[in-house]
């Protein structure tokens, strides 16, 4: 496989998105992955390592085991590549649990002998919702079919935290993030546990305003699939794990979907945002009406900051919080940017700002 002479570590990025690509293009065919040729370079077993147990995703989806190629270059890249050098806890633990899932994966093969189970990540009661959903973003390679473990455990019983991560993440544009979490919702919804999210408009959301890579795509196909799966489910647990008795189910008073009164938490936020886009209209409006601007003629007195700059600033600040987050649709952001550009023009594009620091700098 080629790679251009790059710095070493576009090299090994390169690698990731050509393995994790081809991996794409198996889950769309059902089919393994095509093997790659032998003796595979360095950054082609760094690939595999990084990708882990989503190279079996083509497979695992379909309902069947591991393939033996896919499962011979894994083994090699563990075996030629340690587990990176982890700089906190937390981060050793994330790489010992994605060690075991791809030594589970492995141990249904010739190729792999299992690996010892990690203690359980702590839960969001112990780190906070805010750690813990970060934490399992990083794990999102265990939401496979065939693999489970206190990790699923965790995500089955805080299945709203996950949610809440999710939205978290999309309001601060970490769109990676936000596509991992949304994957263990996927999961979730797989296992035939109540929504806390829909699923499927957040996936559509991320694949529009993603970063574009191949990882990425990979990660919302097999999001996609798992909430394609008949019955929302497919196969659920790994049949060569000893049974477990289920975790206990969340406490009596904690946060409940709100089927009482007909609504969950997504008619709650679409009705924030229609309220949000109405008011931006009315703002729009009112402003193209004449409240907020400056009248023609008028005499500005620029050491009063309420004379005129205070309504255009506050109209400007509105508009501008929906250009920033990035959730609204094409109509108000075409609104917001339409009064942006009245106030910008009522400002007389930037004169007015320049005569009122010129005159009352000292």
């Amino acid at each position: 496989m080629p790679f251009a002479e790059t710095p070493l570590r576009d090299e090994y990025a390169a690698a990731v998105e050509h393995l994790a690509r081809r991996t794409l293009d198996a889950l769309h065919d059902d089919a393994a992955p095509p093997p790659e040729a032998p003796g595979a370079d360095r950054p082609l077993l760094a690939a595999a390592r990084v990708l882990g147990p989503d190279l079996f995703a083509p497979r695992l989806l379909a309902g069947a085991g591991p393939d033996g190629p896919t499962a011979a270059l894994l083994a090699e890249a563990r075996r030629t590549l340690p587990p990176p050098a982890a700089p906190s806890a937390g981060a050793a633990l994330v790489i010992a649990w994605q060690d075991w899932a791809a030594g589970r994966l492995l141990a249904r093969t010739p190729y792999g002998d299992g690996a010892p189970m990690p203690p359980a990540p702590p839960a969001p009661g112990e780190s906070g919702w805010q750690t813990w959903s970060v934490r399992m973003s990083q794990l999102s390679g265990l939401a496979l079919p065939g693999l489970d473990g206190p990790v699923h455990d965790s995500a089955r019983t805080h299945a709203l935290s996950l949610a809440r991560g999710t939205v978290r993440a999309l309001l601060r544009r970490d769109q990676t993030t936000a596509a991992r979490l949304a994957r263990w919702l996927a999961w979730t919804d797989a296992e035939g546990l109540a929504p806390r999210l829909e699923v499927a408009p957040v996936l559509d959301r991320i694949r529009l305003a993603g970063d574009g890579s191949a990882r990425t795509a990979l990660g919302l196909a097999i999001a996609h699939r798992l909430l394609a799966a008949p019955g929302g489910g497919g196969p659920r647990r790994d049949r060569h794990a000893a049974p477990r008795p289920r975790p206990p189910p969340a406490p009596a008073h904690g946060p409940r979907p709100r089927k009482a009164h007909g609504m969950t938490d997504t008619h709650v936020l679409g009705t924030a945002q229609r309220l949000g886009s109405r008011a931006l209209s009315w703002l729009h409006a009112a402003h193209r009406d004449g409240l907020g601007r400056i009248p023609d003629n008028t005499l500005i007195d620029f050491a009063d900051a309420d004379n005129a700059y205070k309504p255009l600033g506050e109209v400007a600040l509105a508009a501008s919080l929906v250009l920033r987050d990035g959730v609204s649709g094409p109509a108000d952001t075409r609104t917001a940017r339409e009064l942006l550009d009245g106030c910008w023009a009522q400002l007389r594009e930037g004169d007015l700002l320049y005569e009122r620091q010129r005159t009352t700098s000292p």
